[in-house]
């Protein structure tokens, strides 16, 4: 879409951000941490300046509950979108929020304000009795693959959200490298009994497992999440762990398909290796002069062009700059391994985490430094 995004994590940060520059929307999730959708999306509007009364805010929630919509609009929200998002309501989305001008379509065949830009669906639209948009998506037959099983995940479901065989298996590809830390912050919000969280964790279960086709585990998550919201604590007492056990059970599912790529373990020098083996990966670790030094400057030009290709949504402009700073050390640190998790992010298309995660990196090693500085 060339569009270029700004994240906030939290109501306070989209707080903040919002007043250092000007955008042409804002997807305002409706759960969050401390301050959620409606209350952001309130002191937005209650700032000084036309701007903040102008600007199209558009409701993301999992929540798509007859008569959601009108709700959200009543609040002074501009639209609303139900997740898992359908690519085909976001582009519609899009259309009707972003201004004339911000419009650019690429060709005349493909790209025009009447047809749907999702060329891989037929969208129709209707409209029930409480206004609430119904969108149904016929995906033609060569996307999805028969002979594609994981387990008893939705296959055909997921593929609606995810437009295709390949993007899906990304996303699971994903989903199952982040699946343990996912379920630790669970288990740990479970046993600080901090219920406010907890409930804003399933609720993000409940779209993610929606969207890969985990039909069983997205339910038992609704339902943790409807118990939360009414504070019924027994009920998550009682059920929290039928709900991991669950979510076990598909990640399992995830781990013997063999089309998800698993990440390999580090090859370790064993006691068979012989001792100059042993001495050169010694050595490779403990003398980081042999790498050239990155100044501040050229770290900076570095990560200027990385900014510039993420906006460009060019991940192999990325990939290229990436692989460049890895030849060299940074505050005496080399950055081959700092920066090698950043290279799976841009090969997910997950562009702006990886140029967080980089800016994350040199701020760490900045620190240290000073540090140690100090100490001395």
């Amino acid at each position: 879409y060339q569009i270029k995004v700004t994240y906030a994590t939290s109501g306070s940060e989209a707080l903040d951000v919002i007043e250092n520059m000007c955008y042409d929307f804002v997807f305002m999730d409706h759960m969050m941490p401390e301050m959620d959708g409606i209350e952001t999306m309130q002191r937005i509007r209650s700032k000084a300046g036309t701007y903040y009364q102008k600007v199209p805010i558009i409701a993301l929630t999992a929540n798509a509950a007859p008569g959601n919509r009108e709700m959200f609009l009543e609040e002074g929200f501009n639209d609303f979108i139900a997740k898992p998002i359908e690519i085909s309501v976001l582009e519609r989305v899009l259309r009707r929020n972003l201004p004339a001008e911000k419009l650019v379509f690429q060709s005349k065949e493909d790209f025009t304000p009447e047809a749907t830009v999702n060329k891989e669906a037929a969208v129709s639209k209707e409209t029930d009795s409480e206004n609430t948009e119904k969108t149904e998506i016929q995906q033609p037959a060569e996307i999805i693959d028969e002979e594609l099983v994981i387990g008893d995940l939705d296959i055909h479901q997921a593929l609606l959200y995810c437009g295709g065989k390949q993007q899906y298996l990304d996303i699971l590809a994903m989903y199952y490298e982040q699946a343990a830390e996912k379920r630790q912050e669970l288990e740990t919000l479970y046993k600080q009994q901090n219920w406010k969280d907890y409930t804003i964790k399933v609720h993000a279960l409940k779209s993610i497992m929606r969207s890969m086709g985990a039909n069983t585990l997205s339910e038992k998550a609704k339902a943790l999440e409807t118990a939360g919201k009414k504070e019924d604590i027994n009920y998550i007492l009682a059920n929290h762990e039928d709900m991991l056990t669950e979510y076990h059970r598909v990640i399992r599912e995830l781990e013997e398909c063999p089309l998800i790529p698993k990440k390999q373990p580090e090859n370790k020098p064993d006691d068979t290796q012989d001792l100059s083996a042993k001495q050169e990966v010694s050595v490779q670790k403990i003398n980081p002069e042999a790498l050239p030094e990155l100044d501040d400057t050229a770290f900076d030009e570095l990560f200027s062009g990385l900014e510039d290709a993420m906006y460009s949504l060019d991940g192999e402009q990325m990939l290229t700059i990436l692989s460049k700073m890895q030849e060299y050390q940074y505050c005496n640190t080399p950055l081959k391994e700092k920066l090698a998790p950043v290279r799976k992010k841009i090969e997910m298309s997950d562009y702006m985490p990886a140029v967080d995660a980089v800016s994350d990196i040199r701020k760490s090693l900045k620190n240290k430094t000073e540090g140690d500085s100090a100490n001395d």
